[in-house]
């Protein structure tokens, strides 16, 4: 579909507007499972049902003119009564296609649905949507949220819900803010409508409105419908909207696809912060930044768990996956391990799995397979750990504590282990030592938290007689290595190691371990600034720079370390 090249090229631009209209909300039969969702109730299914209950409603009028006599004849409590009953049902979760919307990066989306399922498909992927239904609403929009205009009103608020004939007023007496917002939207972004007869009479005339002040300078929009005559097509190309024939939910499926495929690098939208992503919710209850292990480890549960859902095609779920992926490249670009292992799985998937259940299969043997190396980790303590011993960890790492947690509880008790503050990957003071402290909780190791500063202190009068840090990556040349990346800081920690003559350990699994060739120079690695850890000096750094002081911060996020004449690779 050539279109999609368009859209895609908008929505990374972050410059495509959602207009959703009642076919988005219907019941939809997926017709490769057979799956059928239940939705909301259509206008002409409302209207039946007040017939069956109201003689004076004929089951054959508009449903405009049906609410207009309920309203006239029991008075607008009963209308919205009626409204609420039959289309505020918590039974009814959004559909393939609001999940699907929810996890493309529109700019905003506007309906005239009264509905609530977009926004919970919204807030169920981690965004903030903010509903724009009165005037005072658009004041209160903030740049972090996704705004949801709803131009008829939200059965959430009833008194706000347009539904009778003699209501639908035009937009600019009712909602002038409203109208200006959404007159912005349709002069500077391109519209797609979708599940939209484009026959609103509020639409239509703030539409024609726009388009005459703008004339060629309105951008163009689009327009997915199943069914249309060849009049209505000519009628909106020549306004402007180019009709794109196809069922809604396979259009969106088409178009996640291809906004998560192709080398063009995302836009950052707010509340599409990689950690925000519902692959990675899992990692909200740890104390400080995860390490990449555990990345790794809460994409691969949440994408088998996606794989056990039935909202969601084979494809849908690669395409999510994908994106959740690249999301956390575009942020943690030394993430390598992610990388290769994500790609690799989803190849596979892309392969060898014709079902859901064949690539739960392949994700479950993945997943364990991972215990299996943690398992191994865990054995390796044993034979790395003596009695007496103190240890400086740099750093959390799962694969090192794995390992210091298998060393037998009787030798647990006889050892120091000192943990360093390990500042750059802490947003906050300590943050990253507590967090290993409480991950060593169930140990039996005196635990000492001290800041980075001390540590060429204790190495030097010999407090320190071992050292143990993860690593991002390793790179082997000609089977030896000669290289690690991880947090900034390691480079000293690894220098004052061979200062002292500190033998130093470095734990990482095979998945992160690179080869290059004999003459071959070390790859690029980012060194980019990724935590701002400066909070609490931000009000006083300000305040100078406008006095005229020429000051900044600095943050670096990794260290591309040599690996020490003195350093052991410890691997499963």
């Amino acid at each position: 579909m050539i279109e999609l090249g368009h859209l895609v090229e908008h929505l990374r631009a972050g410059n495509l507007v959602a207009f959703l209209g009642a076919g988005a909300s219907r019941s939809y039969s997926d017709p490769l499972s057979g799956k059928t969702w239940a939705g909301l109730p259509t206008a002409a299914g409302l209207v039946e049902r007040l017939a069956m209950k109201r003689s004076y409603i004929d089951k054959n009028m508009a449903f405009d003119e049906a609410c207009f006599l309920l309203k006239h004849h029991d008075g607008r409590s009963d209308l919205e009564a009626f409204l609420v009953e039959n289309m505020d049902r918590p039974a009814i979760q959004p559909l393939p296609a609001d999940i699907i919307l929810a996890n493309l990066p529109f700019s905003a989306y506007i309906t005239t649905n009264f509905d609530t399922l977009l926004e919970k498909a919204l807030i169920q992927e981690k965004k903030r949507p903010h509903v724009v239904i009165t005037d005072a609403d658009v004041s209160r929009l903030r740049t972090h949220n996704t705004p949801l205009l709803k131009i008829h009103g939200c059965i959430t608020r009833p008194d706000t819900l347009i539904a009778s004939s003699e209501e639908y007023v035009p937009l600019s007496r009712r909602l002038p803010v409203v109208e200006a917002l959404l007159k912005t939207y349709l002069a500077n972004r391109v519209i797609i409508f979708l599940g939209f007869a484009l026959e609103d009479d509020d639409f239509g005339k703030v539409f024609e409105e726009t388009r005459q002040a703008l004339g060629s300078y309105m951008p163009k929009s689009y327009a997915v419908v199943q069914d249309v005559s060849d009049f209505k097509k000519q009628f909106w190309n020549a306004n402007g909207v180019q009709i794109i024939k196809a069922d809604l939910t396979d259009f969106l499926r088409e178009l996640l696809k291809a906004s998560t495929s192709g080398a063009t690098q995302s836009i950052y939208h707010p509340g599409e912060d990689w950690i925000n992503n519902a692959f990675f919710e899992s990692l909200h209850r740890i104390r400080t930044l995860p390490s990449e292990t555990q990345v790794i480890d809460a994409f691969l549960e949440h994408l088998r768990e996606e794989m056990q859902a039935p909202s969601f095609h084979l494809d849908d779920v690669v395409a999510r996956a994908m994106k959740a992926m690249t999301l956390v490249m575009e942020q943690r670009p030394n993430h390598h391990a992610l990388e290769k292992l994500g790609t690799t799985l989803l190849d596979q998937i892309r392969t060898s799995a014709k079902t859901k259940d064949e690539a739960e299969s392949i994700i479950t043997r993945l997943i364990n397979e991972r215990e299996a190396i943690g398992h191994r980790f865990s054995s390796k303590g044993r034979e790395l750990i003596s009695r007496g011993e103190s240890v400086l960890l740099y750093s959390q790492s799962i694969r090192v504590l794995q390992l210091l947690l298998g060393v037998p509880k009787g030798i647990q008790d006889t050892c120091q282990i000192y943990v360093s503050e390990c500042r750059p990957k802490s947003p906050g003071p300590f943050q990253d030592a507590l967090s290993t402290c409480e991950n060593l909780e169930r140990g039996g190791y005196e635990i000492t938290i001290i800041p980075d500063v001390a540590i060429g202190n204790l190495m030097s009068r010999r407090q320190i007689n071992k050292v143990i840090m993860g690593a991002h990556q390793i790179f082997l040349r000609d089977g030896k290595p000669v290289a690690f990346v991880n947090t900034c800081g390691s480079m000293l920690v690894s220098q004052a190691a061979r200062d002292y003559k500190v033998p130093m350990y470095v734990v990482a699994e095979s998945g992160k371990i690179e080869h290059i060739l004999t003459n071959e120079e070390l790859p690029a690695v980012s060194f980019k600034e990724e935590e701002a850890i400066f909070p609490s000096i931000e009000t006083t750094v300000s305040n100078l720079k406008a006095s005229g002081l020429r000051i900044g911060t600095l943050n670096i996020g990794y260290d591309l370390c040599v690996f020490p004449e003195n350093g052991t690779l410890v691997t499963d």
